[in-house]
């Protein structure tokens, strides 16, 4: 988890001035000084160049990879952040902070740079992995498999990492999953409850991201009576699949069962926005719904739960359930939605920045197109299109790619 490069690859043309040929020469021979191993000379020249030019963050970049080099964890951190200050795009120095803060054994530190870093770049394999194996060291398997399979989808060219021992690792593990989720139908179709449950555990134990083995454990512990656990496991499903409108329903149900009638209100209202045909659960539910809402009229200190659970999530770092407490929150205050729109946007975009980021290159491709920078958009539709092939994006890209090659065929 501690692989850095130098920023050469990402130099900002320097503006031309008397000495900024000076600088240039120096940095080739700071980037020499260190790929030769002599790390003193080298950041004595990049503390040279900050000198001279204190808003050139490539500078700043190579002299914290320097003192990191030397096991300065924390010098070379603040470096890194002074680039940030400097350029707040530079993903290369959310990762390496991130990588400083893991061999410094502060994980939680650790994270929300690397979830930074691929809301950024959502194809950032070094990112992906390290929140793959930092979350699995957390002993959060649902999220470390999560960001490993995101990984495997971007990282087939990627020379950095072991990706045929993930791509085993992963496999092997949904095999098994897999097997055991079907022992656990088999058994559940033969009403043998126990022997279910045990199997369908043990497909969780070992992938715990199947939707449907969590719908079928929620199905056995409502039945049994057991809401608790019935909701824990639907939690689970509506998390993997967000558009499951029966099971919002079914946790609002259990939820009135158990007495929480915040969290039912919430599910149903969830619910009825998932399930927009007419049918006699929908008419119910918007029954339970109002009856529900009189009884939270009075009760409005139930309601400020939520924010202050969704507020103690988000400084624990638990992105998915500040962002579940949140829209909670707003689903049953609408008139304060505005006040808390942006945390939920952000929260979304850590969980989720594959669609925000697709979204900002395909419409940057569109900008180029306009002022026919045609390579420049051709460029952006292809990243488009690398991100996430099967995607309503993509698809525009491609046909935005054709559009651009017809025009440059013209100017010929």
């Amino acid at each position: 988890m501690t692989e850095f490069s130098d920023s050469t690859e990402n130099i900002q043309p320097l503006v031309e001035s008397e000495n900024s040929s000076n600088i240039e020469e120096l940095f080739k021979k700071g980037i020499s000084s260190y790929d030769n191993g002599d790390i003193s000379t080298a950041i004595e020249i990049f503390q040279n160049i900050i000198n001279q030019k204190p808003d050139f963050p490539e500078a700043y970049i190579n002299l914290g990879n320097a003192y990191f080099k030397i096991g300065k964890a924390n010098d070379a951190i603040s470096y890194w952040k002074k680039a940030l200050s400097i350029d707040s795009k530079l993903v290369t120095c959310y990762v390496n902070i991130g990588n400083a803060y893991y061999s410094l054994d502060n994980i939680n530190d650790a994270l929300p740079h690397w979830h930074v870093a691929i809301t950024i770049a959502p194809d950032n394999t070094t990112a992906l992995v390290n929140l793959g194996a930092a979350y699995e060291k957390l002993g959060d398997q649902s999220n470390a498999f999560k960001y490993y399979e995101q990984y495997l989808n971007h990282g087939l060219k990627d020379k950095k990492h072991d990706y045929v021992k993930i791509l085993t690792k992963v496999t092997d593990t949904k095999r098994m999953a897999a097997n055991y989720f079907n022992a656990g139908i088999k058994y559940h179709k033969r009403n043998l409850y126990k022997k279910a449950l045990y199997a369908y555990l043990q497909s969780v134990k070992a992938y715990p991201n199947y939707p449907k083995t969590h719908l079928n454990l929620g199905n056995i512990c409502y039945k049994a009576e057991k809401y608790k656990h019935a909701i824990k496991y639907w939690f689970q499903v509506i998390k993997l699949d967000p558009t499951d409108g029966n099971t919002c329903c079914n946790l609002g149900v259990s939820y009135e069962k158990l007495q929480k009638y915040s969290y039912a209100y919430c599910m149903y209202m969830r619910y009825l926005n998932i399930t927009k045909k007419q049918s006699v659960t929908t008419l119910n539910a918007k029954k339970r719904i109002e009856k529900i809402k009189k009884y939270l009229n009075k009760h409005p200190e139930i309601i400020n739960k939520h924010l202050s659970k969704a507020e103690e999530y988000y400084k624990n770092r638990k992105y998915y359930e500040a962002l579940w407490e949140y829209e909670n929150y707003a689903i049953l205050k609408p008139d304060q939605l505005s006040a808390y729109e942006y945390k939920i946007t952000e929260l979304k975009n850590i969980l989720n920045p594959l669609k925000k980021v697709m979204k900002e290159t395909y419409e940057a491709g569109n900008q180029y197109f306009m002022q026919q920078k045609f390579e420049l958009a051709i460029s952006a539709y292809r990243r488009c299109m690398r991100l996430e092939p099967k995607n309503e994006y993509a698809e525009a890209a491609y046909t935005k790619i054709l559009e651009c090659a017809k025009f440059m065929r013209k100017s010929q």
